[in-house]
């Protein structure tokens, strides 16, 4: 029996290194993907170039403070160990689907079972997406973040109080990725319904242990492991403000969420506009109302109709001259910043304290009529028909998600660049990019043979992972209908971790449906880029142990009625 389990242990490691060494070699020769926006790829760089050169995240500007720092820090340490950007990815995406799988081997008694739902995470087309993947910017680390998070949260609540040192472990783990993924993306509060639960349940099986032990040092010792990542997110971000604080004036982590901005933009956008326009919170209309109710605004009118000018033909507006939601903020920060009125830290706080005020000065007055707004800056005030809207918009985002929409490797960039940007991408990167002139260079074909391949392998995805997925919606009412029926609460975790997930993932649907119908287009495979891994999990999790019960409790009311068929015919 022994040498059985030693042998299929280390089939089972030889399929998973074999594994490994295909993706490393199938994304070989893939380009980055070079994007010349200041708001999002050329904001990451900047921040990594002032890290690498021992100035923080660089100068400060009007964007500085927009976006988190977790990914610039990644960023400058893969470029200064000196490996290639879309290696280093690779395989933190690699070990990150190999530590994933690894925490739920208390779900997954099965070695193939494990390998199976590994593999597909491997090789899921989201993690070689083109804008996801290749682009040098953040969401390329959002992937291996929630299965790092989700994995040691698993991890922790299935195994706990065994062994107190991997409960350690694990919380450290858990605490790492929560305070990574809060700052790389503002929209990481999705994760929370999983993070919740997982904490939860840990904290239920101490309390349950101390019960029976009464030990008080035990119970200490496990609430603070429960509350370790809670304190390693808190003070990571304390960290962050105080870097902030030493290099730009002020305590501030991000200015979209903490700072006077978050406060000026959530005034601006409790004015009612007089109009409906989809998508839009500040016409042109409100502007000018604007303008006459706060002089520190018009101050800077002239750069913020020329940044309106400007973004309003990137939006779905274009043709009006209207500014979407999802870049209005950002030509207010460039205008700001660029009239003078906002060229540090400090100054900024003021400058957008003063307009938060004046508005405020003027509403009361009775000058503007004011609307309720949302939580959060960022998120434009709720409308009357949003909620037919969202529903549609969340059917769409699911169905996207499931059919892994858009999610694709690209060969080469689709526009000209100067060779100033390209050569300060893939100096950073120590990757290169491909432009439409280098279709006939050896690097282009090499792209474009990766580009085919991995396709070839997304193609796969979409067409299985429909039928999966409506197999796995079938199968887990049906099964937990089972497991209820028979009363066997060992199935227990199998659901609960299942069930975190998905809500996890309607949280997010509901927050990426909420910004395509009243920012911006968000429906797209960059922005779910977190979502794929929970669904491929949720899929593959029901598929292989849904199953085990279904088939086990068929069986056995298949045996009960037979039992009840054969002593009836005795008794007549």
């Amino acid at each position: 029996m022994t040498d059985k389990k030693e042998k299929t242990t280390a089939i089972t490691a030889v399929l998973i290194v074999g594994a490994l060494l295909v993706r490393q070699m199938l994304v070989r020769g893939l380009p980055i993907i070079v994007r010349n926006s200041t708001c999002d790829d050329r904001l990451m760089i900047r921040m990594a170039e002032g890290l690498l050169g021992g100035n923080w995240l660089g100068d400060y500007n009007g964007l500085t403070l927009m976006k988190g720092s977790f990914f610039p820090m990644f960023l400058a340490a893969v470029h200064a160990a000196g490996i290639p950007y879309l290696a280093a990815v690779t395989a933190l995406h690699s070990a990150a689907c190999l530590f994933f799988v690894s925490q739920l081997r208390f779900l997954l008694k099965g070695r193939m079972s494990r390998f199976l739902l590994f593999l597909f995470l491997l090789f899921e087309p989201a993690s070689f997406d083109g804008y996801t993947f290749q682009a040098v910017y953040r969401n390329s680390i959002t992937i291996p973040q929630v299965l790092l998070i989700t994995g040691s949260l698993s991890g922790l609540w299935l195994d706990y109080g065994k062994h107190r040192w991997k409960d350690w472990i694990r919380a450290i783990l858990a605490g790492f990725g929560i305070w990574s993924f809060w700052n790389t993306r503002e929209d990481a509060v999705w994760i929370l319904p999983f993070v919740l639960l997982g904490t939860l349940l840990a904290f239920g099986k101490e309390t349950a242990a101390f019960r029976k032990s009464r030990s008080f040092r035990s119970l200490i010792t496990g609430v603070l492991i429960c509350v370790f990542p809670f304190c390693v997110l808190l003070t990571g971000n304390e960290r962050i403000r105080r870097e902030n604080r030493i290099h730009y004036g002020l305590p501030v982590q991000l200015e979209c969420a903490d700072g006077a901005f978050a406060g000026s933009l959530r005034t601006i956008y409790s004015v009612k506009n007089r109009e409906e326009i989809p998508c839009v919170t500040v016409s042109q209309e409100k502007l000018l109302r604007l303008y006459e109710a706060s002089p520190a605004l018009a101050g800077i009118r002239k750069e913020l109709d020329e940044s309106n000018a400007f973004y309003s033909k990137a939006g779905r507006n274009r043709h009006s001259g209207e500014v979407e939601d999802g870049w209005f903020f950002w030509g207010l920060r460039q205008a700001a910043y660029t009239a003078g009125k906002a060229g540090s830290l400090p100054e900024a706080e003021n400058y957008y304290r003063q307009i938060e005020q004046e508005i405020r000065n003027a509403a009361a007055a009775g000058e503007l009529e004011m609307q309720k707004t949302m939580p959060s800056a960022l998120m434009s005030p709720w409308r009357q028909g949003y909620g037919k809207k969202m529903a549609e918009t969340g059917v769409r985002t699911l169905s996207s998600l499931l059919f892994f929409k858009d999610a694709a490797a690209l060969k080469q960039n689709d526009r000209q660049l100067s060779p100033d940007i390209l050569a300060e991408f893939e100096e950073i990167s120590g990757e290169r990019a491909v432009i439409p002139e280098d279709e006939s260079s050896g690097s282009a074909k090499r792209a474009a043979a990766a580009a085919d391949r991995m396709n070839r392998i997304g193609w796969l995805y979409q067409v299985l992972n429909p039928l999966f997925g409506i197999l796995a919606a079938v199968l887990f009412p049906v099964s937990l209908l089972f497991s209820l029926i028979r009363k066997r609460g060992e199935h227990l975790p199998f659901f609960l971790t299942v069930a975190g997930m998905g809500f996890s993932i309607l949280v997010m649907t509901a927050g990426i449906a909420y910004t395509d119908i009243s920012a911006f287009p968000a429906v797209r495979c960059t922005y779910l880029a977190g979502a794929y891994p929970l669904m491929v999990s949720c899929i593959w999790l029901t598929l292989l142990y849904g199953s085990h019960i279904f088939l086990r409790g068929r069986i056995l009311l298949l045996f009960h009625r037979r039992l009840r068929m054969t002593g009836g015919a005795v008794r007549r």
